[in-house]
């Protein structure tokens, strides 16, 4: 007739049977009838996996290797009792739900089990239907517990994202170069400084999660930022007319953010309109004057160290034949191969130097990026093909160390920007012929470090050329 009832009572109670599926149960006791009576009824509560053991000893090699979310356990039992083997228990995990079944009420058994912080005592005999509601209320603290933790989690995970987010973006609008953010691949952030350069059709674009097409199908740019390259170098440069219709020329950067939930990809252009013109005149520009003026330079100083006896013809822009950079660097004798591989620290030394001139305007470190710089052309001297343009690096070099002193400030930014470009292409004529050894021509440089070195020389020396008053106008 009991059993009867208690089979009634939990055939009604879905509750308990719904969430007690999704956890697992140990029952600890000592008695067999007891013990066998109380698991037919456990067993139709429905957890998804039920254990019984007979001692305190047990039930913790039990849980141990199971590690279920509810124990329910008599406290007198042979080996170990069931206060030592919950103690056990919670010093392995304190968010095991603990009942305790006793016969006893002995105040001692009582005591202890609050300061184990026991969360349901049941005396025996037991009352089934508090028995039962005394599994309902452990499945729902632990599903309480759990939906806690899932929601403190994802309130942690969202104030995260939030201070990244915010992080972002005042990474972003601190910097003046225009810059795009996208969260997993879409659209997420643009900077004030980019929207300067859109259209109100770019704006529509915007506002639908989309990156406006702006970027300027030229030839050697990008046509749109999947065409980022990770190994850098020129190909990541892009052409975007701005609001007046005028190209400007950016280089651009990315940096990539992991998240949980994706990931963040910034893209910074930075606008070297400037230089990109000054490379492409001085180029159509050295090609024309730099056969006169490098005469001339070399008589000047052919009379000033006529005490060495130095005997040189004058220096011409002499036409030689292609030759490949493997075949070349094959060539080089190992002695001055050495000296060729030492100039890669001179070349980080020399862009230190520059860096330093340009961030505390101070001539001194471009007297060190000078000599610096006629070291790289000694070394450049050895190599007989390279005799008259070591003498163009050596030229300027003396040039800039002679005028570091008084310079006019005003002209230092463009100063930079020339010295800039000498270090770039010097690292790139190394690099291309004697590392890589991938130039298709030893001399594919030249015109561009003699119009370097020459334009830099008219800076200094304040000789204005012809220019276009107007906007710049590259393509």
């Amino acid at each position: 007739m009991m059993h009867n009832f208690y089979k009634r009572h939990l055939m009604s109670d879905d509750k308990i049977g719904g969430l007690a599926s999704k956890y697992s149960a140990l029952y600890v006791e000592d008695e067999k009838d007891t013990r066998e009576s109380v698991l037919r009824i456990l067993k139709r509560v429905g957890f998804a996996n039920l254990y019984s053991a007979e001692n305190g000893l047990e039930g913790l090699a039990i849980f141990k290797e199971k590690r279920p979310e509810i124990v329910i356990s008599d406290i007198q039992m042979p080996v170990m009792n069931g206060l030592d083997m919950i103690k056990n228990i919670l010093e392995m995990s304190d968010d095991a739900h603990i009942l305790l079944t006793t016969a006893f009420g002995d105040q001692e058994y009582f005591m202890r089990s609050i300061e184990l912080k026991v969360d349901k005592y049941i005396m025996k005999p037991i009352d089934m239907t508090q028995f039962l509601e005394a599994i309902d209320n452990a499945c729902m603290q632990i599903e309480q517990k759990k939906l806690a933790f899932a929601y403190l989690a994802k309130e942690a995970q969202d104030k995260l994202e939030m201070a990244i987010s915010d992080a972002t973006r005042l990474i972003v609008d601190a910097n003046p170069h225009p810059t795009v953010v996208f969260k997993n691949q879409k659209l997420s952030y643009i900077n004030d400084a980019f929207l300067e350069l859109l259209s109100h059709k770019d704006l529509d674009s915007i506002d639908g999660g989309i990156f406006p097409c702006v970027l300027e199908p030229r030839g050697g740019y990008m046509s749109s930022l999947s065409d980022y390259a990770q190994d850098g170098g020129d190909v990541n440069k892009a052409c975007i007319k701005n609001s007046k219709g005028k190209d400007r020329i950016f280089e651009v950067r990315k940096k990539d953010i992991l998240l949980e939930d994706g990931s963040v990809s910034i893209y910074f252009f930075t606008d070297i309109t400037l230089l990109e013109y000054q490379r492409r005149k001085l180029q159509l520009f050295g090609n024309a004057v730099q056969k006169e003026l490098i005469s001339k330079r070399f008589e000047e100083r052919k009379k000033a160290d006529a005490k060495e006896k130095e005997s040189v013809a004058p220096i011409e822009k002499i036409t030689f034949r292609k030759i490949a950079a493997g075949e070349y660097a094959a060539e080089i004798d190992s002695v001055v191969f050495e000296q060729l591989e030492e100039l890669d620290e001179l070349e980080v030394e020399i862009n230190d130097d520059l860096t330093l001139f340009l961030e505390r305007r101070d001539g001194a470190y471009l007297r060190t990026f000078a000599d610096r710089l006629e070291k790289y052309a000694y070394t450049m001297k050895m190599l007989f093909e390279f005799e008259q343009l070591s003498f163009a690096i050596k030229n300027i070099a003396e040039l800039l160390y002679q005028n570091s002193i008084d310079m006019d400030v005003s002209k230092i930014d463009k100063i930079g920007m020339y010295c800039s470009a000498i270090a770039e292409d010097l690292a790139n004529w190394r690099n291309g012929i004697f590392v890589s050894r991938s130039a298709i021509d030893i001399h594919y440089l030249d015109n561009s470090l003699y119009s370097s070195c020459l334009q830099l020389e008219f800076e200094i020396k304040g000789i204005k050329l012809d220019d276009d008053a107007g906007e710049l106008e590259l393509f």
